[in-house]
């Protein structure tokens, strides 16, 4: 018998612990489709071009303001609109510190399951078969 299976939904928690002993758990779950992968890929592009024009332009606030939505957007995307504004609370809107903490968990958690979808995405492109188109 021939199995078919859903895509694996990704599921996680992060704790976010305060200075006074309290803690918040989040549920994370994150369904790693190819076109989360591509959004994911286009805020990663623009964060790193926003990065380069920073160095080139330093103190240039527009520049600092568009890393910080660029930031913020990928959180939405990755942890949903409610945990992202919970997150941003948390850190009371010090998005280089939330950033400095959030970013190794997205990159060796997040990134490598990222990283699988889209290597079976490119096995399933190449195992298609061809299709030749006649002109009639």
């Amino acid at each position: 018998m021939y199995t078919l299976r859903q895509n694996a939904l990704f599921t996680d928690e992060i704790e976010l612990q305060k200075n006074d002993g309290t803690s918040e758990i989040l549920k994370i779950k994150i369904d790693i489709r190819p076109e989360l992968v591509k959004k994911y890929r286009e805020l990663q592009v623009r964060f790193v071009d926003l990065q380069k024009r920073s160095n080139s332009n330093p103190g240039d606030l527009k520049i600092v303001e568009d890393i910080g939505k660029v930031v913020v957007d990928v959180f939405c995307l990755l942890f949903g609109d409610e945990n992202a504004k919970k997150i941003i609370e948390f850190y009371s809107d010090d998005f280089q510190q939330m950033a400095y903490n959030l970013f190794p968990y997205v990159q060796n958690v997040l990134v490598p399951k990222f990283q699988e979808v889209a290597r079976q995405l490119s096995l399933i492109h190449i195992s298609e078969p061809t299709r030749r188109s006649y002109i009639s």
